[in-house]
């Protein structure tokens, strides 16, 4: 067996040992002190008296755009991400690190409503880029470009001229990751290779294939 391909196995194998030993629930204390402290519309000044730590804007990603929260509080890698709308503080996130340059990354919970929200990037395969996607039965007017989702069951389905469509169910709740991604093409909708690395469950599938069938239910991944 070539080297490469003996390491690409080797990292496949430490790839599925990490992802079934961690829980996305295993946050650093400091951000379960730091989250036990927020409140909806709280000022930055008013947490800054609560926490020892410095609140500072949030660095931007290429995937969130720096929407997904304005400041945050890092320590040791891992960091409390905050959604501030003019001054006053409306969710948060937690990102920690996995391995050498992944990170988990949880739902987003909105203080003021309770409300958890995924981020979903869906990407094409060859043929699919101008395929029209419709959630929960609304299309998407820009699917390729990540979207927020609420938690609970959601209904995926992609339409292209002269082709079946395409449908995957998928049920998301505050065990699973916040940035969830999934690969598009002929065979239906997958889970895709996190450009963050993060091996913890993505969406659970409770089923997907073309118009009309109910496919195989999916364990977590």
């Amino acid at each position: 067996m070539p080297i490469a391909m003996k390491r690409a196995v080797a990292s496949s194998f430490l790839f599925l040992c990490l992802s079934s030993c961690v829980s996305l629930r295993d946050w650093p204390q400091w951000t379960d002190d730091v989250v036990a402290l927020l409140r909806c519309e709280m000022t930055i000044e008013e947490l800054e008296a609560l926490v020892d730590m410095e609140i500072r804007p949030a660095i931007p990603t290429t995937y969130y755009r720096n929407t997904y929260a304005t400041h945050a509080v890092y320590k040791n890698h891992a960091s409390v991400k905050l959604h501030f709308e003019n001054t006053k503080l409306k969710g948060f996130a937690r990102w920690k690190p996995w391995g050498l340059m992944g990170v988990y990354i949880s739902p987003k919970t909105n203080l003021c409503t309770g409300e958890l929200t995924f981020l979903l990037s869906l990407r094409p395969g060859e043929g699919f880029f101008d395929a029209a996607v419709y959630l929960d039965g609304t299309k998407i007017e820009d699917p390729w470009n990540s979207f927020t989702v609420s938690a609970g069951q959601h209904e995926l389905r992609i339409e292209r001229e002269d082709h079946e469509p395409i449908v995957k169910h998928i049920q998301l709740d505050e065990d699973d990751l916040g940035d969830q991604r999934m690969y598009v093409n002929e065979g239906g909708v997958h889970r895709f290779g996190q450009v963050t690395n993060v091996p913890v469950r993505n969406a659970r599938g409770l089923g997907e294939g073309r118009s009309g069938s109910h496919g195989d239910k999916e364990g977590p991944g």
